[in-house]
């Protein structure tokens, strides 16, 4: 039997499960590797015990799912480093995680559904990867980024016609942004570091 959890309770095992997480990443990349997985496990503990206790609080999969797709791509020798730290993961419980995350959630599903999309690429399941990035795609249409990762399953399906279409609307979309870009090539450098500093 599970556990009832309050409606205020979940949502702070949510976001400070996330933040550790979010955080965990950010010590990782800046170099802080086992400062890092500590940091990161306890966010996943905690949307792991939201799990548990609320397992139809779907936006919590996203976390855990997460957590066992890097898991499951450390090469073998780091495998060890990570299970002495409490961490380990299957692409398969990612699969699961990811899975419900993108479907049944409603505050991740963006994030969830990319990485989820990953897993199709890494099982070579381009067509079900194709699948997700274009509802991606339809809900997020000016996200640039989303569209130059669904090149990558059209590119193996050789579908270059969706390429071609896809590759002129990023053109367009930065042809029509505010974004102060050049028109030749190499003009954009100056001009994109004369608007950050």
């Amino acid at each position: 039997a599970s556990i009832s959890v309050t409606q205020d309770a979940g949502q702070a095992l949510f976001y400070v499960g996330g933040a550790y997480g979010y955080l965990g990443l950010a010590e990782f990349a800046d170099g802080s590797v086992f400062s890092a997985v500590g940091t990161a496990k306890k966010g996943f503990n905690l949307q792991e015990k939201l799990i548990t206790v609320c397992p139809n609080c779907h936006d919590a999969y996203l976390g855990p799912g997460m957590m066992n797709l890097m898991a499951s791509a450390v090469p073998w020798f780091l495998r060890k480093v990570l299970w002495l730290f409490g961490l380990s993961g299957t692409e398969e419980k990612a699969y699961e995680y990811l899975t419900t995350a993108y479907e049944k959630g409603t505050l991740v599903r963006f994030e969830a559904g990319s990485y989820l999309a990953k897993v199709y690429e890494r099982r070579k399941q381009f067509q079900e990867a194709s699948v997700i990035y274009k509802q991606l795609v339809n809900n997020y249409p000016r996200n640039v980024y989303l569209r130059v990762d669904y090149f990558s399953p059209l590119w193996h399906l050789k579908r270059y016609d969706e390429i071609i279409q896809s590759a002129n609307e990023v053109i367009s979309i930065f042809a029509t942004s505010s974004i102060p870009f050049g028109r030749s090539d190499s003009a954009w450098i100056p001009t994109i570091a004369s608007n950050l500093g």
